[in-house]
């Protein structure tokens, strides 16, 4: 039970924007116990990423990266269909983008 609530540790226990866009967007939502994408974040927003990951039941992979270091397509494993980004991090491979609150959803294929 501690493991799960590292993640909200420093934020209060309240939901943040992040919690907010899972919450409240149909396709994050449903990308909930998949294991085909990648959530990538900065160093600095671990807590927030760890947050994205606890939403999506944690199946799928995650990535630290530094602050506005550009992501390219080579670095996403070939069966990782989607990306969420974090703020501060950008992703210069083709894909359909979308702004949830803070975040970006990638659909890669």
């Amino acid at each position: 039970m501690l493991l799960l609530a590292a993640p909200m540790t420093g934020k209060w226990l309240v939901p943040n924007d992040v919690d907010r866009a899972m919450m409240n967007d149909p396709i994050l939502r449903d990308m909930g116990r998949r294991a085909d994408g990648l959530v990538v974040g900065t160093n600095d927003s671990r807590p927030d990423t760890y947050r994205v990951m606890l939403h999506l039941a944690s199946l799928s992979r995650g990535r630290f990266i530094g602050r506005d270091t550009v992501l390219g397509k080579d670095a996403i494993p070939s069966d990782v269909n989607w990306l969420v980004l974090l703020p501060g991090v950008n992703f210069s491979g083709e894909g359909e983008r979308r702004k949830v609150g803070p975040l970006t959803y990638v659909k890669l294929r």
